[in-house]
């Protein structure tokens, strides 16, 4: 799995690097979450979201400074809408549309298996429809109990596929985006490094051609053959 990523926040970069251009209406819509969560209280997103429990911290938390962000921690992804790619911020971890209570947390529903995106209920109905780029500098996995930080062999970011859903309140006093990394079986230099799957990266001119695809079977048989990526430990 991948728990956690350094994503890349420079706005200008993926801009010159893909073509994308943050979206205004996709960061006022956090914005408007976090105001209204500050207003209602945590009782009142306890219930809004059907949690299991009262929340004790902010459930709309965006990335660190550093671009660093976990399960439930919104970061910037790229989708295609309307021909353009646009950056959006986005959580990380499949709330499901029209959900009426969260996943709970035994789940893993942050990384989405490329086995299962046609048979699992959740995966199924967003591959060749809801996909997305997840650009990282570096990821981290537990090896033997401990954080590892992996990086590309070859300097640059890394692009991951992604497949993303959104939600909102029965009201539509909350609404939000949320995404899920795939992964698949580990290349090499990550099975030396100790771990049993990765992220699936995609190469720059495999970008467009992931977040145009409409058709499952095509968007399955695209991860299945992107090119293949190695990686080290960052020192």
């Amino acid at each position: 799995m991948c728990y956690s990523s350094l994503a890349e926040k420079d706005f200008k970069k993926l801009n010159h690097d893909l073509g994308a251009n943050p979206w205004p209406e996709a960061f006022d819509q956090l914005e408007a979450a976090q105001n209204f969560e500050s207003a209602a209280g945590p009782d009142t997103i306890k219930s809004l979201l059907g949690l299991s429990r009262k929340p004790q911290s902010t459930k709309f938390r965006y990335c660190d400074d550093n671009g660093r962000f976990y399960p439930n921690w919104f970061a910037p992804v790229i989708i295609q809408q309307d021909s353009e790619k646009r950056i959006v911020p986005m959580r990380y971890r499949i709330r499901p549309q029209g959900s009426d209570k969260e996943v709970p947390t035994k789940y893993n529903m942050y990384n989405a298996k490329v086995e299962s995106l046609l048979s699992a209920h959740n995966w199924r109905k967003l591959i060749g429809r809801n996909h997305a780029v997840v650009v990282v500098k570096q990821f981290y996995e537990y090896v033997n109990k401990v954080e590892t930080v992996i990086e590309p062999v070859n300097t640059g970011t890394l692009k991951f596929a992604a497949v993303y859903d959104e939600w909102s309140s029965p009201g539509g006093e909350v609404a939000f985006r949320s995404f899920a990394i795939i992964t698949g079986p580990p290349p090499q230099s990550i099975l030396t490094i100790g771990h049993h799957r990765c992220p699936i990266t995609l190469s720059n001119n495999e970008v467009d051609q992931w977040l145009s695809t409409n058709s499952s079977h095509d968007a399955l048989d695209m991860l299945k053959s992107t090119t293949r990526f190695e990686y080290k430990k960052a020192m």
